[in-house]
């Protein structure tokens, strides 16, 4: 089982690094969940014999890396939106400024400026998100707690 748990993290872990950049990935890791479960459930019913001796604890530790997969989503899309090859800025692919011969190898191995209005946004989103995380973590939820624990009696 913990295979089966090591193939469906690396996927997702490989499709939010890189679904940014290559939006197709999302469509083809939805296709490999779907398959997969429903591959495991024929399995379960009408192969396996004897099921094995299993807690939830594996499970549990395996949805823990989900919180940790978005935080690598926005890591993975703010390189994908900056890399001047995904969306190149006018500037840089300006012939008049570069020759051809330069203007390849700009186009190719620039990684664009975090000042671009697109990058800017992105980043402020990601910012807004990890404080509303850490908040959550820090203060709302110590909240919650203290009045369910004292309050709701």
């Amino acid at each position: 089982m913990n295979y089966k748990y090591a193939n469906l993290l690396t996927i997702m872990w490989v499709t939010m690094f890189y679904g940014s950049g290559m939006p197709i990935l999302y469509f083809v890791a939805a296709l490999y969940y779907f398959a997969t479960y429903w591959v495991d459930k024929i399995l379960i019913f009408y192969y396996y014999k004897k099921p094995e001796l299993l807690d939830e604890d594996l499970s549990r530790r395996a949805a823990l890396w989900y919180k940790y997969a978005l935080f690598l989503h926005l890591l993975g899309a703010v390189f994908m939106y900056s890399n001047s090859a995904i969306l190149p800025d006018k500037d840089i692919l300006d012939t008049k400024k570069f020759g051809k011969a330069i203007k390849f190898y700009v186009h190719l191995f620039s990684w664009g400026t975090v000042t671009s209005v697109h990058v800017s946004l992105y980043i402020g989103f990601c910012i807004a998100i990890a404080a509303t995380y850490i908040i959550w973590k820090l203060i709302i939820s110590n909240i919650i707690i203290c009045v369910k624990k004292y309050c709701l009696k």
